[in-house]
């Protein structure tokens, strides 16, 4: 019974994960999400305190959700251009908070 079960989770992991996910394309996405952020809420006068990671990740979570202008806007405006795969960036978001902490974001 365990190597049926074993069996199970290794066709699923295999199956489970799009083939053409870019991780490097995704944190430059990121990276470039961050500094445009930046820019925009620069204050000369006052210190601030933001997360641009979590605001994106938030935004990766309403991108399921969004339909027509508005997916095209939270994608444009998370500089998702770079990747290829429109459908694959909500599944990225979701490892990304799997392993949040970790060295790697996408194992190959």
């Amino acid at each position: 019974m365990k190597l049926i079960i074993i069996i199970i989770f290794i066709v699923h992991q295999i199956f489970a994960r799009p083939s053409d996910l870019d991780g490097e394309a995704f944190a430059a996405c990121m990276n470039g999400f961050s500094d445009d952020f930046m820019r925009k809420l620069e204050h000369k006068e006052k210190n601030l305190i933001y997360s641009p990671f979590g605001l994106s990740m938030a935004l990766g979570m309403l991108l399921k959700a969004a339909k027509g202008k508005t997916y095209d806007d939270i994608y444009k405006m998370l500089n998702m251009g770079e990747l290829s795969n429109k459908d694959n960036i909500h599944y990225i978001f979701k490892l990304v908070s799997k392993y949040k902490g970790k060295n790697k974001l996408i194992e190959t």
